[in-house]
């Protein structure tokens, strides 16, 4: 079956850099592309049905209304300034590890971290 389409130039050009590898078969190109975009629609639409995606979307939602949420300028301030933020959890870190130990710094000509304690 035939069928004409009307191409942009940068789609045109995108079509013979494709089909040159090919063997300049635009027509193989066009079906693959079909192909591919009605498999990636089908892929979309069970995604988009998983009741567990559902979800985790509506529980985003509700932690957005509800302001639980940390824009970007504060997130990368967290992660250059570990505990200036709280992003819900205990400031003391990991359950299950140990929390490291203060240190103190000496002043003087040869400035050393000496921990507490030693």
């Amino acid at each position: 079956m035939r069928s004409q389409f009307v191409l942009d130039d940068k789609t045109e050009e995108l079509l013979n850099e494709l089909a040159a590898g090919r063997a300049g078969n635009r027509s193989f190109v066009v079906r693959e592309a079909i192909q591919l975009y009605a498999n990636l629609e089908n892929w979309l639409d069970t995604v988009e049905t998983d009741p567990g995606l559902q979800q985790m979307m509506a529980g985003s939602q509700a932690d957005i209304e509800a302001g639980r949420v940390v824009n970007t300028k504060q997130l990368m301030r967290h992660r250059t300034h570990p505990g200036k933020i709280s992003l819900g959890r205990a400031p003391s870190g990991l359950p299950g590890r140990r929390a490291a130990q203060p240190t103190k710094v000496t002043r003087g000509v040869r400035a050393r971290k000496v921990r507490d304690g030693h």
